[in-house]
């Protein structure tokens, strides 16, 4: 998919200090994964950084809508963004396994227990 994948890099002399992996795709752009080196990271900003780049980017090559991953709600939160439901699918190759997920899974679900995501203005909306 050379045509909608996109790696940006950070660097500090020669040194990779952050990376950003993104799709690009009929006018928006999916920020799927970022990595950082935490020993400069708090320091240089890089969160925000790579953030305002990416969009630096992003405008003049045509992008019109962001879509941010699902980790790390905290600075999303305070860049404004809303949230964007993300279905995840498990399946085993076994039915009765698949019985046993469809009734615990809801329960281990790892983002009905985050502190930042009842900020978001449209919070409830996923819910229902």
């Amino acid at each position: 998919m050379p045509d909608k994948v996109r790696f940006l890099v950070w660097r500090q002399g020669e040194r990779v200090i952050a990376f950003a992996l993104c799709v690009v795709h009929e006018g928006s752009i999916d920020f799927d994964y970022v990595g950082f080196d935490y020993a400069v990271a708090f320091k240089l900003h890089l969160y925000y950084r790579v953030f305002r780049d990416l969009i630096d980017w992003a405008i003049p090559n045509g992008c019109t809508r962001f879509y941010s991953g699902s980790l790390n709600y905290d600075p999303k939160w305070h860049l404004r963004q809303s949230l964007y439901p993300i279905d995840l699918y498990v399946r085993h190759t076994s039915d009765l396994i698949n019985a046993v997920f469809r009734r615990l899974l809801p329960l281990m679900e790892p983002t009905r227990a985050d502190p930042i995501l009842p900020n978001f203005p449209n919070y409830r909306e996923l819910w229902e």
